[in-house]
């Protein structure tokens, strides 16, 4: 697969070089799930580590120049990475540039404590911080995660990474000793609390240090690992799989009833048959019939004339974390926050980001009253049949849904959000031209 250094980056989410790459391909008139593929192994590329942290050590030495400051390991990304991370982590300068190293060849990434260190090693503010996690991770800074909170308060503040860990050490102690329980509380129990309103509070309210030992004894209740919203959108959508609305089977019994090119016999064992089809599905069977795709679940690929052996670059970005029945499950249950891959695998089965409205929701619940009101747009690009004019009206709408439940908007130098653009390009002409079956037979193409 090819690869190349992001030589555009927008910190405004214009589409850079390799969005508008990216975009021309799958914009290919007619595009078949094997061209598709041909394009994804050959012309895509890939915005990776290296293209990300490259473009923000290139802002900070600009405006180190600028400043006509001295600087330190000039030119070479590696060797800064290396020596600051290994200071602030307390390690040797041998063992942080394996690390790094492992890191711009594309080995593994950093996890989330490494990246907040990049953050402060690269004196960024708290915006653009939140960029480059965002860039690098699913999300970028999460305003319900007390920890991250203090960080996020450092990187206001312009402190120092040891000064901010020291302060998180002070929090958190003191958040260990007064934390209330949710269950305690009534009033959480009748109104749910979501992360933009804990977001938009603590960019209103904290300036100082006092200020941010106040806003913890008074949220430190609504604090946690979880997006609300995005539980709340997962748990409805996986309920829609697992039990579809009782609207819907009285919809199609009403059909078959004015339908006079039914016999009895045949109208009931449509009846039937729907309600079978109606019957309520257990997360295994969700897993199964909805969410598997095709993916294996094995970690590498077995052939009868080659043996074992691994799967491409495109496959393994592909299944990376790919919801299994114990994801899924440990989601349901608040265990493990729900992931961006779920979440848009969920829009497209159940194209609940086509139908509910969230504009006028979010209106009415005050809840994303700061993302932007596009629905003129959307009616606009409505009345368009062109594939891409589609893509182009369900990207906005599905921006909204990501935006609104703390996650990365589509990435078109992410394969698996190129994905996803391919599927929000169906026109639902015929029974397998919807975007959850474009998106599962690209997949099928790719693993079988």
């Amino acid at each position: 697969m090819t690869k190349e250094n992001n030589l555009k980056f927008d910190s405004e989410r214009e589409y850079t070089y390799i969005s508008s790459n990216n975009l021309t391909g799958i914009k290919s008139e007619a595009l078949s799930p094997e061209e598709l593929i041909k394009f994804m192994e050959n012309g895509f590329i890939c915005r990776t580590f290296k293209d990300t942290i490259a473009q923000f050590y290139t802002e900070y030495e600009k405006e180190k120049r600028e400043k006509c400051e001295e600087q330190e390991y000039k030119g070479d990304v590696k060797r800064f990475l290396s020596g600051k991370l290994s200071d602030m982590a307390q390690i040797s300068y041998d063992s942080m540039s394996r690390n790094v190293r492992n890191w711009m060849n594309g080995v593994n990434v950093p996890h989330r404590e490494q990246l907040f260190q990049m953050c402060f090693a690269l004196e960024l503010d708290e915006r653009r911080a939140s960029q480059l996690l965002a860039s690098i991770s699913d999300t970028g800074i999460h305003y319900r995660n007390p920890e991250e909170l203090v960080y996020a308060f450092g990187l206001r503040q312009r402190m120092s990474y040891g000064e901010t860990l020291q302060l998180k050490n002070e929090v958190m102690e003191q958040y260990a000793q007064n934390r209330k329980p949710s269950s305690s509380s009534k009033e959480n129990k009748e109104v749910k609390v979501y992360t933009r309103q804990i977001q938009r509070k603590f960019l209103d309210e904290v300036h100082t240090v006092e200020d941010l030992k106040q806003f913890f004894d008074e949220n430190n209740a609504v604090f946690g690992k979880i997006h609300e919203a995005a539980y709340d959108e997962f748990m409805r959508m996986i309920k829609l799989l697992q039990n579809p609305e009782a609207d819907f089977e009285a919809y199609w019994m009403q059909y078959l009833k004015e339908n006079t090119k039914y016999t009895e016999e045949e109208r009931q064992k449509e009846v039937e048959k729907i309600k079978q089809d109606l019957k309520k599905k257990s997360v295994e069977e969700v897993i199964e019939e909805y969410l598997r795709m095709y993916v294996p679940q094995n970690t590498s690929r077995k052939n009868t004339s080659e043996g074992k052996r691994n799967y491409t670059y495109l496959q393994r970005v592909i299944k990376k974390n790919w919801p299994s029945e114990s994801t899924i499950s440990k989601m349901k249950t608040k265990e493990m926050d729900v992931s961006r891959k779920v979440l848009l695998l969920l829009f497209l089965l159940t194209e609940e980001f086509e139908v509910s409205d969230l504009i006028n929701r979010e209106k009415e619940d005050d809840i994303f009253s700061d993302l932007d009101d596009d629905d003129e747009y959307l009616n606009d690009l409505g009345e368009m049949e062109d594939a891409n004019d589609r893509m182009e009206r369900r990207i906005v709408q599905l921006n909204l849904f990501l935006e609104a439940y703390g996650m990365n908007q589509l990435d078109p130098g992410s394969a698996f959000d190129c994905f996803v653009l391919y599927a929000l390009k169906a026109s639902y002409d015929g029974a397998e031209d919807n975007m959850g079956e474009r998106f599962k037979s690209v997949l099928k193409l790719l693993f079988e």
